[in-house]
């Protein structure tokens, strides 16, 4: 099944059809890649936000240093495309619930502190 979840991401994807491709991706495990190209298509980082917050749980979930790298980088490009306060401000609040959520992983702590200080 998720192959054909992923197929269907693919041909959302092609067809420029984001709004279904991300209700598809709402409540089912799909190939990283392909969330990856959804989060970058989509305009408002509101919707690409819990995209890219999903990719860096799942890297950091890895556990090791490589995936941690990839994870800060996911969120140095998310950053990036930050344009309102109110985006900054719930990207912040997502930096503390990652700080939170993943304390024990000491390397991912100190190089997230590294890219976005506290």
């Amino acid at each position: 099944m998720p192959q054909a979840v992923n197929s269907l991401l693919e041909i959302y994807l092609f067809e420029q059809r984001l709004a279904d491709a991300l209700a598809l991706c709402t409540d089912r495990p799909v190939a990283g890649g392909l969330l990856l190209n959804l989060a970058r298509a989509l305009n408002e980082p509101h919707d690409s936000l819990p995209l890219y917050l999903r990719l860096v749980r799942t890297l950091v979930h890895n556990t090791n240093n490589q995936s941690y790298r990839e994870g800060i980088a996911l969120l140095q490009e998310l950053h990036g495309t930050l344009a309102t306060t109110a985006h900054r401000q719930a990207f912040a609040q997502a930096l503390i619930e990652l700080r939170r959520e993943f304390k024990a992983k000491r390397n991912f702590i100190k190089w997230l502190n590294e890219a976005f200080a506290p």
